[in-house]
């Protein structure tokens, strides 16, 4: 059986999931359906791959990386008109601890709270003015056809998304080498490639209670990878990039871990 997220429960949002199951550090909020992959009520469980657990458990593995949609983040509002002229009445909802740290990095004036990533009910919630606007993927608000209401796209030097984020991933069990041996056919090498670097990184570099945002972006055989560190208050903020070849990945990473290790707790941007 193959199921998406949306799939398995119809019609729970993933506020319902986190209140029942709990999210995890990463806010993925799956350990629900994980279960029912162990046991075998899934065969494959297709996700964003920003929600796949890091790390991950021996007994699952990511088997491809179908395709990469927008890995960046955008803001929806009716109050302003591009984020910098928010006028900072209401609060403004956002969706990853590494958004919001970063968020109020640039933009300390502001209030913010957490949600979901479910367009709807953010949206909703503006119109009930409960809060100002509110920050999501930019993948989930184009799959809804919603890009008309985009104020702003956040540029990786504003918002560094989450590790992995626009990935569509494959996650099947490790045992079940026939069922990952097919969705492997359907593997998008670079998409792999660069999502499996940033899950590197994240569970490479030692963050404390810091949160980790990261972008591989690869063209033929050049790789450009960027990465924040940032507190969750956003008081700290550290931003490397490194770039080379494909093939030195692993070196890129390791660089990075280096740099923004070295460059140490409140060396800012």
């Amino acid at each position: 059986m193959v199921s998406s997220i949306r799939e398995v429960t119809p019609g729970v949002t993933y506020e319902e999931i986190k209140n029942e199951k709990g999210w995890g550090d990463n806010g993925s909020g799956l350990n629900l359906y994980f279960d029912m992959l162990e046991s075998e009520d899934l065969d494959i469980l297709i996700c964003d791959a920003s929600l796949v657990p890091l790390p991950l458990s021996r007994d699952f593995r990511i088997s491809a990386i179908l395709d990469r949609a927008n890995p960046f983040n955008v803001f929806i509002s009716e109050s302003a008109s591009i984020f910098e002229d928010y006028p900072g009445e209401m609060p403004i909802e956002v969706f990853s601890p590494v958004i919001k740290g970063q968020l109020i990095y640039h933009h300390p004036a502001f209030s913010y709270v957490d949600c979901d990533r479910d367009f709807s009910l953010c949206y909703q919630r503006m119109l009930e003015e409960k809060c100002g606007g509110f920050v999501l993927p930019a993948f989930v608000v184009e799959t809804l056809n919603q890009q008309g209401k985009v104020v702003e796209v956040f540029n990786s030097s504003v918002c560094m998304p989450p590790p992995g984020q626009g990935g569509l991933a494959m996650v099947t069990r490790s045992v079940d080498s026939r069922t990952g041996e097919l969705a492997a056919k359907l593997n998008n090498h670079n998409a792999y490639l660069a999502v499996s670097l940033e899950r590197e990184f994240a569970g490479e570099i030692s963050r404390g209670d810091r949160c980790v945002g990261a972008l591989c972006s690869i063209s033929g055989f050049a790789l450009d990878f960027s990465a924040v560190v940032v507190s969750p208050d956003g008081s700290d903020r550290i931003e490397r990039t490194v770039s080379g070849n494909t093939e030195d990945g692993n070196n890129i990473v390791r660089q990075l871990v280096e740099q923004i290790s070295s460059a140490g707790t409140g060396a800012g941007s």
